[in-house]
């Protein structure tokens, strides 16, 4: 079975940035929403030896019957998305000197326009989707945008940051004002967590 993390300090854990109301909704609706149709769309259907856990089962959607395809697309997509979501923020961790703000200081000049280029993807999305911190393949860094809950797994790109724009994601504390939205999670960025990935990704 495929599951959603765990959220260890609950869900008043980023106020008051995203409130309490606005995580619980969020969690406790749609992430778990997203779990549930996927493990009942799978069902007893017997996965290849290759997936053993939800990664696994994403990045290869399309070696599964087509029958598959969109279910996992989705609602596996969801699932992930969001897992990767709710581990990319903390409040009070700053950008510390190293590799991580060397490269983004190298692509982006400094870390304030680094945020204008976040929030410019993210206002671009019209309907649903994430605006994405990337490594692509060629292990250059971008800001990457995808729609509905596609994701860079899908396209052998590895996530630094994800930035979720669907409506419910922010409706409860920012109604419709999405660029307030994403110029506050900008200031709760999990950098250690975001370092940890980007030393990993270039070994």
């Amino acid at each position: 079975m495929f599951k959603r993390i765990e959220l260890d300090q609950g869900t008043s854990f980023l106020e008051p940035v995203l409130s309490k109301e606005q995580i619980d909704l969020h969690y406790n609706k749609f992430h778990l929403e997203y779990e549930d149709k996927l493990n009942k769309g799978l069902g007893s259907y017997p996965l290849p030896r290759f997936v053993e856990d939800l990664n696994d089962l994403v990045k290869s959607y399309l070696s599964l019957p087509k029958e598959l395809h969109i279910l996992v697309r989705q609602y596996g997509g969801g699932l992930m998305n969001l897992n990767f979501f709710f581990k990319n923020f903390k409040k009070d961790v700053t950008l510390k000197e190293g590799i991580l703000k060397d490269a983004i200081f190298k692509n982006f000049s400094t870390l304030d326009e680094f945020c204008k280029e976040m929030i410019r993807n993210a206002l671009s999305i019209f309907g649903s989707g994430w605006t994405w911190l990337v490594l692509d393949r060629n292990k250059n860094m971008r800001v990457y945008n995808t729609f509905n809950q596609d994701n860079p797994w899908f396209l052998g790109m590895t996530p630094l940051i994800g930035l979720c724009l669907w409506e419910h994601a922010y409706i409860v504390d920012y109604a419709n004002d999405r660029e307030k939205y994403v110029e506050n999670l900008l200031t709760i960025i999990d950098w250690d967590y975001v370092q940890e990935i980007y030393a990993n990704a270039l070994k």
